[in-house]
């Protein structure tokens, strides 16, 4: 009994310190926790359902401390436009609340933003991965993102919050892996809060699946602005018509999601739009070859990865695969590829070489699951079947994909590899106030040590921040530039499709005021005449080196692309996974499908960055002037990192020539081979006249 009674009190200690833990502190300075609660998660605020906000009132001006300790990654201003949609403006905070509110209004034209509901969304990431985001905040001290906040900091004021709700006021929301997480016990209240669950769809009726291809056409015809960038109007009703004609009653959900994503989707060429959410898909197992992974490298489908069992077959050429040809194989596999960007060929042979999301049983008719290969010296190889569970090759390296992958791990890698090359490996344009801080302090100190070379990886970036991107390359750039040359939208308000978005609604005011109408074309413009200039503190005037793959995305391959238009430096590696002239981006619809519940994610700005560059034809990405192939070796990190290593030889080689400079170096390498021939074709022809004279002078002496 005594026993017993020890154990309930550890236990009880124990769930004490796990509460005193989990429990935050009241963001209202004075007040007594649960005081002032407005709404809880699931009330109604008039005629719209509060889902997962904790909304506390409290006196104008009232102060806001922070619940908890943590690291701040948001601290923006925003605007409810209804209570489940925020705009967010690209204006900095200062202490300064009256001048941010006009310069909000200047950069929106002031259309149908009431100015006392402007206030400060702010985010802080606590060590459990939880996010809690706090909005109604008026600025009473500007915090940086990445920097460090405690519990029971002052972060703010009181202000308003929505127009719907006529008290000052503040809403809290906790995030993790970006789904709402209860913000109400760890306070300590009974909570109301309920988990959002998707509805879960397994068949759809013929007539439910053609509504909700209708509405997703519509959509993409009402606010995608980049729809007939690759085709015509008439093969997208042909597109339609076909999508149409594979419905069927009592359709299976995956089977309709693959006819959305193939049919339509898929042939946009655009990797900004895609599906982002879908229920969940009850699948037959799919099998894949046991014991090795092949794909396409330089045209040739070879082994690519084996097990031990098999090491001896890596790289071998393969011929046929249960009769199938290569070629026929690869064609098939090229429909099915997803998200190219474009006309962009690294992606593709990317896609082709690693494959690893494709099973080998969707295109071929294999009962027994057992696979007859075929190899380039006509040998016969029967290789087993292998579910996914199963299918782990462990040869002819100990690495996996990821040591391809991923070249920086941190968003933010900073070194100096000698007294003459620094290294910035950049992983991601979502970085905060504190990483820049540190870029440019690093910058600096190479400038100050006369470091002449700055290599700068972006390999695997997937982009970010616009804002990001131009700053990091006003530390480098030499001349004014501008971002973009002009932007274009379909409509700028009343969208009818916005009724099935989860982020828009109909009656969303303006989204797009500097706008303009342009005569004889579609849509509106607006031209880009916000020029930024070189950083005066920090600008550093050595040599750039700029490595990019397939990878390298969005904002990544805009920075690759101002360094190629403004002939900043040299690109290595692999042509960038996004198009260089133009992109669809920056506003996002979240399109919600009614009956199958799968969610689309649609642009709607079109970008153009260089509408008339002659270099890099239409739909390809930034092309290196230094390209390097893929290779097995490099892929499984048999060899040393290759790119990396080919960068540090053209710095050790002197070897530097910006993009008109290369050009001029080919056309003079070209010409001097041409002289050169010239010469040696002229003291040729001299030699053989000389001959001719010679044998002819012989011969009327023998004569």
């Amino acid at each position: 009994m005594k026993n017993f009674t020890t154990y309930l009190f550890v236990l009880s200690l124990c769930i004490s310190s796990y509460a005193q833990n989990e429990s935050f502190l009241w963001p209202i300075q004075g007040k007594k926790t649960g005081e002032n609660i407005l709404f809880r998660p699931n009330d109604q605020i008039a005629d719209e359902l509060n889902s997962f906000d904790l909304i506390i009132s409290a006196e104008e001006n009232s102060i806001i401390v922070s619940p908890v300790t943590g690291v701040v990654t948001n601290f923006n201003y925003s605007y409810h436009i209804k209570y489940s949609s925020s705009l967010f403006f690209g204006v900095s905070p200062s202490n300064d609340f009256s001048a941010d509110v006009n310069e909000i209004l200047k950069s929106t034209s002031g259309e149908n933003i009431d100015t006392k509901y402007i206030s400060i969304t702010m985010a802080i990431k606590i060590s459990d991965g939880r996010t809690i985001w706090i909005q109604g905040i008026r600025p009473e001290k500007i915090f940086k993102t990445g920097e460090k906040i405690t519990q029971g900091d002052i972060i703010g004021k009181v202000g308003y919050l929505y127009y719907k709700i006529n008290k000052p006021c503040i809403a809290l929301q906790i995030s993790k892996n970006g789904k709402a997480d209860d913000p109400m016990l760890p306070f300590g209240l009974q909570s109301t809060f309920k988990k959002f669950e998707t509805k879960t769809v397994i068949n759809l009726t013929k007539q439910e699946a053609l509504e909700d291809i209708n509405i997703l056409t519509n959509a993409i015809e009402e606010g995608y602005p980049g729809l007939f960038d690759y085709f015509t109007i008439e093969d997208w009703k042909n597109m339609i018509v076909n999508m149409k004609n594979e419905v069927s009653d009592n359709m299976e959900i995956y089977n309709f999601w693959e006819i959305i994503y193939y049919k339509i989707l898929n042939k946009l060429r655009d990797n900004h739009i895609g599906i982002s959410a879908c229920p969940t898909i009850d699948r037959q197992p799919s099998y894949i070859i046991g014991g090795i992974s092949f794909g396409f490298l330089n045209d040739s489908l070879v082994i690519t990865r084996t097990s031990s069992r098999f090491k001896d077959y890596w790289g071998k050429r393969i011929l046929e695969i249960n009769g199938i040809s290569a070629d026929s194989i690869k064609q098939i596999v090229i429909s099915k590829i997803p998200k190219i960007d474009g006309y962009v060929q690294s992606h593709l042979d990317c896609e082709l070489l690693l494959w690893t999301w494709f099973k080998f049983d969707e295109i071929t008719e294999n009962s027994n699951h057992e696979y007859k290969v075929k190899f380039s010296n006509d040998s016969v190889v029967f290789f087993p079947s292998s579910n996914e569970k199963n299918s782990l090759h462990c040869a002819p390296s100990k690495h996996n994909l990821l040591n391809f992958y991923r070249h920086n791990t941190d968003s933010v890698t900073l070194s100096t590899l000698s007294d003459s090359i620094a290294y910035m490996g950049i992983n991601s344009f979502f970085l905060n106030d504190l990483e820049m801080e540190k870029i440019r302090i690093f910058i600096k100190d190479a400038q100050e040590k006369s470091i002449g070379h700055i290599i700068i990886d972006l390999r695997n970036n997937s982009g970010g921040d616009e804002r990001i991107c131009a700053q990091l390359f006003s530390y480098f750039a030499q001349k004014p530039f501008i971002m973009h040359e002009y932007m274009h939208v379909k409509k700028k308000t009343d969208f009818d499709f916005f009724s099935y978005c989860t982020n828009y609604s109909e009656s969303l005011p303006n989204l797009f005021p500097e706008f303009e109408p342009i005569s004889s074309k579609e849509g509106y413009f607006y031209f880009n005449n916000d020029t930024i200039r070189p950083d005066v503190n920090i600008n550093f005037k050595g040599n750039l080196y700029v490595i990019t793959n397939e990878r390298s995305l969005s904002a990544s391959t805009d920075f690759a692309g101002l360094v190629h238009k403004h002939n900043r430096g040299v690109i290595i590696g692999r042509e960038t996974g996004n198009t260089y002239r133009q992109m669809n981006a920056l506003k996002f619809a979240h399109l919600l499908l009614p009956n199958s519940q799968i969610q689309i994610t649609i642009p709607l700005v079109k970008i153009v960055f260089d509408g008339e560059d002659n270099k890099i034809p239409f739909g390809r990405g930034v092309i290196p002037h230094y390209p390097i192939n893929f290779s097995l070796e490099e892929i499984w990190s048999i060899c040393p990192d290759t790119m990396m290593n080919y960068t540090l030889q053209l710095i050790s080689d002197g070897k530097y020539f910006m993009e008109d400079e290369l050009n001029s170096y080919q056309e003079s390498t070209l010409k001097f081979q041409l002289i050169k021939y010239s010469t040696f074709l002229a003291s040729f022809g001299i030699i053989v006249i000389f001959l001719m004279f010679f044998i002819k002078y012989k011969k009327n002496k023998n004569e």
